[in-house]
């Protein structure tokens, strides 16, 4: 990816994985709004966000990201994190997402968790299980609410 992409997309299966490189806040080189609002309206609608290359990320980089996140749920879909900065992971935590989001830290993982979940909602199970970094399972904080 050439350093002045602040995007790369690339699908797996259904599945379409965004390598996001540069600033995620408000004014950044990350244009997140409308990239997803493309794939949107493409159908792709499972996406992972792969944060590994974000160089600055503050409270509205995350809000933008929060607000992506209600945008293809309420659609039917879903969007998970992957290969989180120090800085990121910092304010998920402050601001209690990280409890909200599936994050994880190999991308084959964050795919198959699709097919994973898909598998659960044909067994008339939607309720995710979500794996934290130090390998404890954890309901999202969606599902406890239910």
């Amino acid at each position: 990816m050439p350093a002045d992409t602040p995007c790369t997309e690339r699908d797996v299966g259904d599945v379409t994985i965004l390598e996001l490189r540069g600033q995620l806040k408000e004014d950044g080189d990350i244009p997140l709004p409308e990239i997803v609002a493309n794939l949107v309206r493409r159908g792709r609608q499972r996406l992972v966000l792969d944060l590994g290359c974000v160089t600055h990320i503050d409270s509205t980089g995350v809000g933008l990201v929060a607000a992506k996140y209600l945008t293809v749920r309420r659609l039917g879909g879903d969007l998970k994190l992957l290969h989180l900065t120090p800085r990121a992971t910092q304010l998920l935590t402050i601001t209690k997402l990280s409890r909200v989001f599936e994050i994880f830290d190999e991308e084959d993982q964050a795919v198959r968790s699709f097919a994973e979940q898909a598998t659960r909602s044909s067994f008339g199970s939607d309720r995710r299980i979500a794996a934290t970094p130090r390998g404890e399972w954890r309901r999202r904080a969606a599902d406890r609410r239910r």
